[in-house]
């Protein structure tokens, strides 16, 4: 897979949340089933909370 359908794969994960989909470009995929598993909708906070 090229880079950009991994980024439309994870920016459809995230329900169109482009900020939590460019952060797990630098936390890694499981960034966002963390933040799905919370609210939903990124936080500078949760960012702060994972790596941690």
């Amino acid at each position: 897979m090229d880079v950009f359908g991994k980024h439309a794969q994870q920016l459809k994960k995230t329900k169109g949340d482009l900020k939590t989909a460019i952060q797990s470009y630098n936390l890694g995929d499981g960034f966002i089933d963390y933040v799905n598993q919370r609210d939903g909708h990124y936080t500078k906070e949760l960012a702060i909370n994972l790596i941690v």
